[in-house]
Order: structure tokens, then C-alpha cells, then sequence
């Protein structure tokens, strides 16, 4: 379902439960990871690259309610980039907005850090195009 969300200024972090979740650790281990990231568009963009493809597990999490996934499938869960046998991270994208300039998309269409991401902002500079029509 579709859902509206009006972001805060900074940075958003989306998971299957929710934005900024507080139930699930990668948000936490995201925020602490990012905690002193450069702010120039270059070194900033590489370092959210690899925040999107570490594998960190956390020691502690809630079980997820009802579930028949085995503690350790669920630990692996929580990783910011999921790698199992059965299930894991497909893609990742990185949007940036910003008033100063053009908007920035990065995507990568496989499992980041296996797959390198690719400059798509022209897709959204279309899309803002149009939409200014």
C-alpha cells in the first residue's frame, strides 16, 4: 500500500518495518556508521555505498512475533545487507535532494557490495521535468 511520508531533514532510513524504525538494530547501526560522514558529495556517496553493503549482525534483537524462522535466520535478518541461502538484500538505492542542486540517484540492482551501484539521477531529473510541465 501506498503510505505519505513528510521526512525530517537528514537522513531517513527505510526498513521493512517502517521508516526509522526503533524495533529493528540496523537503523541504530546505520545512524552510529554515518555518525561522522563527510559532507562532500563524493566521499559522502562512497561512504553510504558501503554502509548499504555491511553485513553486521546484531548480538541482541526481538524475535520476530510468531515466527517459525530459526534465531540465527532472524539475526541475519537484521544485517543492513541480508545474505542468506534462501534470502537476502536484492538491491539498494541512494536518493539525495538537496535545494543547491539536481537531485542524486544511485542504484544498485544486486546485493551492494557485490554489485556496484550506477548514477540514474537522469531518470529523476526526467521525472522532475515532467512534472514542472
Amino acid at each position: 500500500s501506498r503510505a505519505w511520508h513528510h521526512l525530517p531533514v537528514g537522513i531517513s532510513i527505510l526498513t521493512n518495518d517502517g521508516l526509522n524504525s526503533p524495533l529493528f538494530p540496523k537503523v541504530a547501526r546505520i545512524r552510529s556508521l554515518l555518525e561522522n560522514c563527510p559532507d562532500e558529495p563524493g566521499p559522502l556517496f562512497e561512504t553510504l555505498q558501503n554502509v548499504l553493503a555491511d553485513s553486521w549482525q546484531p548480538s541482541q534483537f526481538a524475535p520476530f512475533a510468531g515466527s517459525h524462522i530459526s534465531e540465527e535466520i532472524q539475526r541475519s535478518l537484521h544485517a543492513i545487507c541480508v545474505r542468506t541461502p534462501q534470502y537476502g538484500t536484492r538491491s539498494a538505492s541512494i536518493i539525495a535532494l538537496s535545494p543547491e542542486g539536481p537531485p542524486v540517484y544511485l542504484h544498485a540492482d544486486g546485493t551492494p557490495g557485490r554489485v556496484p551501484f550506477e548514477d540514474i539521477s537522469h531518470a529523476v531529473r526526467k521525472l522532475e521535468q515532467a512534472r514542472r510541465v
